[in-house]
C-alpha cells in the first residue's frame, strides 16, 4: 500500500504501453469475440479525479498538492455553485506538475489547457 501502485521501467522503449479490450470499426484486424458495431469503445486510461473543497478566491483555482513530483498528472474536481448556492462537482481539470517540492518550497502546477469538448457518440 505504500509507493506507486504500477510502475514501468524500460530502457530503449516506453515505460508502460495502456490498451483496452475495444477496437474501432475500422480495425482491418479486429480481435477475437469482436461482434460488430455493438461492442462499446472505452478510454485506454482513466485518472480518477480528485476531489478539493476549496478554491482560490481570486484564480478560482483548486489547493493543489504541495508535495507533487516533476512530471505529476492531477485531475482534480472543484466546487461550483448551483442555482440553490450549493457546491456541485462536475467539471474536471488538469495539472501537470512542473517542478516538484523542494526544501526551499512546494510543487508548481501548471493547468493544461485543453481544445473545445466534444459530446461522446
Amino acid at each position: 500500500m505504500q509507493g506507486a501502485g504500477v510502475r514501468g521501467v524500460s530502457r530503449f522503449d516506453r515505460g508502460g504501453i495502456f490498451q483496452s479490450a475495444t477496437v474501432r470499426m475500422d480495425d482491418p484486424l479486429p480481435l477475437p469475440g469482436f461482434h460488430g458495431p455493438t461492442d462499446p469503445v472505452v478510454a485506454q486510461i482513466r485518472l480518477v479525479p480528485h476531489r478539493v473543497y476549496a478554491t482560490d478566491p481570486h484564480t478560482n483555482n483548486p489547493q493543489l498538492p504541495r508535495n507533487g513530483e516533476t512530471g505529476d498528472l492531477l485531475v482534480v474536481v472543484s466546487p461550483t455553485r448551483n442555482r440553490q448556492n450549493l457546491p456541485e462537482f462536475q467539471t474536471a481539470t488538469l495539472w501537470f506538475c512542473e517542478r516538484g517540492s523542494i526544501a526551499a518550497g512546494p510543487a508548481v502546477w501548471r493547468k493544461v489547457s485543453l481544445a473545445d469538448s466534444v459530446t461522446g457518440s
